[in-house]
């Protein structure tokens, strides 16, 4: 009956769920592998070779085409099994060519799970990039891995665009307009970096802005990603300036090896609190200060 229905995906699941039964090992994993391939079945097949394997992971991996590698990854991360995902992540790196999607879905996943010694290893190996990533916004914003992350616009309240019209640096700057519209509390623009504890940082960044207002301004804020008690934060940005260039200077606590650089503002308790205006960032930049011998 198997050459029969070799190729018919309507009685593969039956056929790999029979074989299963029957203890016939050799015919699920080849209907495994055949309906992974031809994505069909994929959660289900998934749960059933993670049974049939007792939840092997070098099992699972020996089992698989390598083409299917990077779906169990996917699948991996979805249930949030870290340690399994590396393996698999440690033979897909050797052996089969990455896409730059799976690549920012791996990244983003060890980051959400606080590995992002081991995140910003891999980071470095396949981007080249050091310190901040896409600093002066010259590249589109990802929203993943290490690259700014951001909610472009909420109910017309206020909009975040990159633009070529103004910039300190380089061709682009980053335009964030408030609308006026409501006394928003603001926490929508951040990026998560590495750092070494117990060493000392400045963060550096260029902004420039035009009409804004209300007592509480935006502000640049710093804190600890995978640790608690450390913050940081800039002066408040108030009405009409040119470029100005700004830093943060900070001694990372001995617990904490990641921080979150973001864009702040906190709601006011003026009468007049409604929070509009446009400003511009620039040229970020993240540097180790060194004590002097």
């Amino acid at each position: 009956m198997q050459p029969l229905t070799e190729n018919i995906y309507r009685w593969k699941w039956r056929q790999t769920l029979l074989a299963y039964d029957l203890g016939i090992a050799e015919m699920v994993v080849r209907n495994i592998n055949f309906l992974l391939s031809h994505n069909k079945m994929t959660q289900d097949a998934f749960q059933l070779l993670d049974t049939h394997v007792s939840k092997n992971i070098a099992e699972t991996i020996e089992a698989l085409h390598k083409d299917n590698l990077i779906p169990l990854l996917e699948w991996l991360m979805s249930w949030g099994r870290v340690e399994d995902a590396e393996k698999v992540w440690n033979i897909m790196n050797t052996s089969v060519i990455l896409e730059k999607d799976i690549f920012l879905k791996y990244i983003h996943f060890l980051i959400n799970n606080k590995r992002v010694n081991r995140a910003a290893e891999i980071w470095r190996t396949q981007t080249g990039i050091e310190g901040l990533t896409n600093a002066g916004f010259e590249n589109d914003i990802t929203g993943r891995g290490f690259d700014w992350r951001y909610t472009p616009d909420n109910d017309d309240k206020w909009t975040i665009r990159r633009t070529t019209s103004i910039s300190f640096a380089g061709e682009h700057s980053l335009k964030i307009v408030f609308e006026g519209k409501e006394n928003i509390s603001f926490a929508h623009l951040y990026q998560i970096a590495r750092v070494d504890p117990l060493k000392t940082y400045r963060l550096t960044y260029s902004w420039r802005s035009r009409d804004i207002s209300t007592d509480q301004g935006p502000f640049i804020d710093i804190y600890g990603y995978d640790c608690k008690g450390f913050y940081f934060k800039g002066p408040m940005i108030y009405g009409t300036n040119d470029w100005k260039a700004q830093d943060i200077e900070f001694t990372v606590p001995e617990n904490c090896q990641s921080i979150v650089i973001r864009l702040r503002r906190q709601r006011s308790q003026r009468f007049d609190n409604k929070l509009a205006g446009t400003l511009w960032l620039d040229n970020f930049g993240l540097q180790e200060l060194h004590s002097p011998i």
